[in-house]
């Protein structure tokens, strides 16, 4: 299991090469339009709704909301960096990515959609880390390669050689529709504990049901978040250790990798209420609920 805080992008950290189709962010603000409830602007590189009619009022320029305007992300090309995972940097070609690091040994790639994803980690220029992956999940058999839907992966946990200041490119390949990110972290790595097979993942759905006056009931779909109900051993002399670094990183995002393997268990999100038991001189066990972001 591994915990990674992460070292939080701002967009002049990126160098992005991506083709990006018309109309895919809102007009720029403009201190002279009358805004109407609801209509969306762009400002400071994020997106904002009225939530007044307004005319001269500045949006925040952060993530906080406003008396008149609410943040509801990031604009396309740096939406990959913003709060949320619904809401994708996307290219109608291929996107391309570039960094710098400093003592970030992890990269995370969340609700990616393409054909494939090629990373590279270079020191001075020469090559230290590689990979590439295929989104589509192998077929298990005939039945699935000529019948069953294609199925693809979206999230993607890359560890990177431990170098100081290294630079790492990324490459998605687009399919049919572009590529497409939702969220991009990098990160130091911390391997804390043994994820036990009873743990559950889980997805909070936003959607709403609503019934009007006269009875009939519309489905609003709505976001969603992933769920981790995580059950997991630790040596029991390395308990205190763990406990502080969950203290370290209480009310901030982290990225947790609790099994590579499986979409459902990667996540970006919170530590809920923590249970440790001491349970013997060895191994003792606990519980830790984490709760994805949207």
């Amino acid at each position: 299991m591994k915990i990674i805080p992460i070292s939080p992008f701002v967009p002049a950290d990126l160098t992005m090469t991506l083709a990006e189709a018309s109309g895919v962010d809102p007009a720029a603000w403009n201190s002279a339009t009358a805004y109407t409830v609801d209509t969306l602007c762009s400002y400071s590189n994020k997106k904002y709704k009225a939530i007044t009619a307004n005319t001269n009022k500045t949006p925040s320029g952060t993530s906080d909301d406003s008396v008149d305007w609410m943040y509801i992300g990031n604009i396309n090309k740096y939406a990959l960096i913003d709060e949320y995972l619904n809401t994708q940097t996307s290219a109608t070609g291929d996107l391309v990515i570039q960094f710098d690091t400093t003592y970030e040994n992890s990269v995370y790639l969340a609700n990616v959609d393409g054909s494939s994803i090629a990373i590279v980690q270079t020191v001075d220029g020469v090559e230290v880390y590689s990979k590439t992956v295929d989104l589509t999940v192998p077929v298990a058999d005939f039945y699935d390669f000529f019948f069953s839907p294609i199925d693809r992966r979206r999230d993607f946990y890359f560890p990177l050689s431990l170098y100081q200041n290294t630079t790492v490119t990324i490459t998605i390949t687009g399919g049919s529709d572009g590529a497409k990110i939702g969220g991009l972290f990098r990160g130091f790595q911390y391997d804390l504990g043994y994820a036990l097979w009873d743990t559950e993942a889980a997805f909070k759905d936003y959607s709403k049901y609503i019934t009007n006056s006269y009875g009939n009931t519309y489905l609003n779909k709505g976001n969603y978040s992933k769920k981790v109900n995580l059950n997991y051993s630790i040596e029991t002399s390395k308990i205190d250790s763990f406990l502080r670094k969950l203290i370290e990183i209480r009310g901030t995002m982290s990225v947790f990798i609790i099994n590579e393997n499986y979409d459902s268990l990667m996540l970006f999100g919170y530590v809920g209420e923590v249970k440790q038991t001491y349970n013997n001189p060895t191994m003792s066990f606990g519980s830790l609920p984490i709760i994805g972001s949207i």
